[in-house]
C-alpha cells in the first residue's frame, strides 16, 4: 500500500512538472515571439548592441532584471540569437539570468552572511562579461544550429539569411491577429518538437528528487571529501531545482556538514544547469558549444566556490 501510495506521488509530481514545464515554455516561447515582432528585430538588434564595452553590459543587465530558471531563458535567449543580436550581449544575458537572480542573492547572503553575496555577485558579473568577450572573440554564434536562424514562420527558406548574416529590414507588422496566430503556431511545434525529450527528463529529475540529495551531497561533497567543491559543483548541473527551492536547499547542506565552498558552488551549477535545460539546448547548440556552456559554467562555480571560504561571513 505504501508502496502505491508513493508511486501515485511520484506520477502527480511528473504530471504537473511536466504539464507545468511544457505550457510555460511555450508561453514564453508565444510571448518572446510577439515582443519581438513587436519591437522589430532591427530595433532589438540597436538597443541590445553597442560596443565591446556596452553590448556585454547591456546583455548582463537585462539578464538581471529578467530573472528565469535555467531553461526557460531559452525562449528569450532564441528570440535574441533570431535578432541577430550581437553575440557578446546574448551571451551575457544567459549566463547571468539564471545565476543573478536576486533571490538567489538574498538567499546565499541569509545563508552565508553579506560579503558572500557581495563576491556572489561581483564574481559572476565580472565572469560573465569576460565570458561573453571571448564567446564573440571566438565567433561561438557559428556553433548554433542553423535551423534557429530559420524558424520564422513568416519567411519562406529560399529568403532565410545565413547565421552570420543581419537583416536589413523587419518583416512588415501584419497586425495582432495574425502575429498572435503566428506566435502560438511558433510555440506548439516546439514545444510538440520537445515533448518526448523532456518527458524523459522530468522523469529522471523527479526521480532524483525522491531520492534524498542532501544526503548523497553530504556523502560526496562534505567537509572531510577532498574533492568537495568540484563534486558539489558536479552534482548540482542536473538537478532541476527552481531558484526559491536553492535557499532551503542549502540550509539542509550547512546542516549536513557540507562546506560552505562546496554548497557555494553546488547553488550555481545547480542554478544555472539543468536536465531540461540541456536538453533544450540540444536544439540550439551543436554539440561542441554544449560541452562547452556545461563546462565554462561548472568551472566557474569551482573557481568561484574555492575563494568562498576567505571571505568573512
Amino acid at each position: 500500500m505504501a508502496q502505491a501510495e508513493r508511486l501515485i506521488s511520484l506520477l502527480g509530481k511528473f504530471a504537473l512538472l511536466l504539464g507545468g514545464t511544457l505550457v510555460l515554455f511555450a508561453s514564453l516561447t508565444a510571448v518572446t515571439a510577439l515582443g519581438t515582432r513587436l519591437v522589430g528585430e532591427h530595433r532589438l538588434r540597436r538597443w541590445a548592441g553597442g560596443n565591446s564595452v556596452t553590448a556585454p553590459l547591456k546583455g548582463l543587465v537585462f539578464g538581471i532584471v529578467t530573472p528565469f530558471c535555467s531553461w526557460s531563458a531559452i525562449p528569450v535567449l532564441l528570440s535574441l540569437l533570431r535578432s541577430r543580436v550581437r553575440t557578446s550581449a546574448v551571451a551575457a544575458f544567459f549566463l547571468a539570468s539564471p545565476v543573478l537572480d536576486p533571490v538567489l542573492v538574498v538567499a546565499l547572503g541569509w545563508l552565508f552572511g553579506f560579503w558572500v553575496a557581495v563576491w556572489f555577485t561581483v564574481f559572476l558579473s565580472v565572469t560573465s562579461i569576460v565570458i561573453a568577450h571571448l564567446a564573440e572573440r571566438l565567433h561561438l554564434e557559428r556553433l548554433v544550429h542553423p535551423r534557429v536562424f530559420a524558424s520564422d514562420t513568416r519567411t519562406s527558406d529560399q529568403d532565410q539569411p545565413s547565421p552570420a548574416a543581419g537583416r536589413t529590414h523587419d518583416v512588415p507588422w501584419e497586425g495582432w491577429h495574425r502575429e498572435a496566430t503566428q506566435a502560438v503556431r511558433l510555440a506548439l511545434r516546439q514545444m510538440r518538437q520537445l515533448l518526448v525529450p523532456l518527458a524523459i527528463t522530468c522523469a529522471v529529475g523527479v526521480a532524483m528528487a525522491d531520492h534524498a540529495p542532501t544526503d548523497l551531497i553530504a556523502r560526496l561533497a562534505g567537509s572531510g571529501a577532498p574533492l568537495a567543491v568540484p563534486a558539489a559543483a558536479v552534482l548540482g548541473a542536473p538537478l532541476y531545482l527552481p531558484t526559491e527551492a536553492l535557499a532551503p536547499l542549502g540550509w539542509a547542506l550547512r546542516e549536513a556538514g557540507v562546506g560552505v565552498g562546496a554548497t557555494f558552488a553546488f547553488m550555481i551549477t545547480a542554478a544555472s544547469l539543468s536536465l531540461p535545460e540541456l536538453v533544450l539546448l540540444t536544439r540550439v547548440f551543436r554539440p561542441r558549444l554544449l560541452v562547452a556552456t556545461v563546462a565554462a559554467i561548472t568551472l566557474l562555480a569551482v573557481v568561484g566556490a574555492s575563494a568562498v571560504p576567505l571571505i568573512p561571513h
